[in-house]
């Protein structure tokens, strides 16, 4: 599930950049709200990225989490300014801006859900953690040199640590 949510940061990313460009094609000028709305598709395409790499890693997942929360306020900061904005229908058009407006509003809507997915998963992943802790030692495979009596002491010796815990 979270690897969706990472393919569904991918496609909003490229979603956003695709509606600056088009809003600055379309006004025939580019200015800041264009290329800040061009920058954050981007920083969102980045975190993307960010989550592939960061599936196992609690650290990794909460900087995840924190900029698609900020991505995701962001553009729901941009995806309002643009809804109340009245002359930007007379910009490109009103059947342009109606579809305009719509899916930046449910780009907002997969944003949000990838953020609470994403904070589930790294919730899950701590108490995986937690609860486990110790047993990452007896998933080892054994090396060549250990025979089955070194490998059993072994065993015995961290289960009795794990216990007197």
């Amino acid at each position: 599930m979270f690897q969706v949510c990472n393919i569904g940061t991918f496609v909003i990313g490229a979603g956003t950049m695709s509606a600056g460009i088009y809003i600055s094609v379309e006004e025939k000028e580019i200015d800041w709200y264009n290329i800040s709305f061009i920058c954050l598709g981007f920083i969102t395409f980045l975190l993307g990225l960010l989550g592939c790499k960061s599936r196992s890693s609690t650290i990794g997942l909460s900087a995840y989490i924190i900029g698609i929360l900020l991505c995701t306020i962001a553009q729901t900061g941009f995806t309002i300014g643009i809804i109340f904005y009245s002359d930007f229908s007379n910009t490109i058009g009103s059947v342009s801006a109606i579809i305009l407006r719509s899916t930046l509003g449910g780009a907002c809507g997969l944003l949000l859900i990838c953020f609470l997915l994403s904070w589930r998963y790294r919730n899950s992943l701590k108490i995986a953690s937690v609860y486990h802790e110790g047993y990452e030692e007896l998933r080892k495979p054994p090396t060549r040199t250990e025979t089955g009596t070194e490998r059993k002491s072994k065993y015995e010796e961290i289960r009795a640590r794990r216990n007197n815990n």
